[in-house]
């Protein structure tokens, strides 16, 4: 979730739909079916409550309880309005177009900052996106 909500995608939350033959599906915007929002921490919490919830009034009203275990439809979308990423830095704007090139270069660095890395996937994530542009293959291991 904290991945998600820096502005860029905009979630939604709803509950699963049970047609009659047993299938459970998931609605689709303008269904019969509500959704909210989910902006913070408290709607995450207020979303797993409603799924424990619409659960449990699943378990008394039905006789073949389709349900295995509370559930809940999590609609992710990009946000229109959604900043800008930042221009690339200045170091790269006289560089060749790696893809123009016909040579390859294996990189391998390695840093111990004494603090540690606070979320190695998200800055794994962000090597990746740096090194998109380079048509840069292979692995982050942070």
């Amino acid at each position: 979730f904290r991945a998600l909500r820096k502005d860029t995608f905009l979630l939604q939350a709803g509950y699963p739909t049970l047609v009659a033959d047993g299938a459970v599906v998931t609605p689709t915007d303008g269904a019969d079916t509500q959704f909210w929002n989910i902006e913070s921490d408290e709607d995450v919490i207020k979303t797993f409550v409603a799924a424990t919830q619409f659960f449990e009034r699943q378990q008394q009203q039905e006789t073949n309880n389709v349900l295995k275990r509370p559930s809940i439809v999590i609609h992710v979308k990009r946000n229109p309005n959604a900043p800008q990423p930042p221009p690339p830095p200045a170091y790269l704007e006289n560089m060749a177009n790696p893809k123009d090139t016909e040579t390859m270069t294996m990189l391998s660095f390695y840093s111990f900052p004494p603090n540690g890395i606070e979320d190695p996937e998200a800055f794994a994530k962000v090597l990746r996106k740096k090194w998109k542009p380079f048509g840069a293959l292979g692995r982050v291991y942070v």
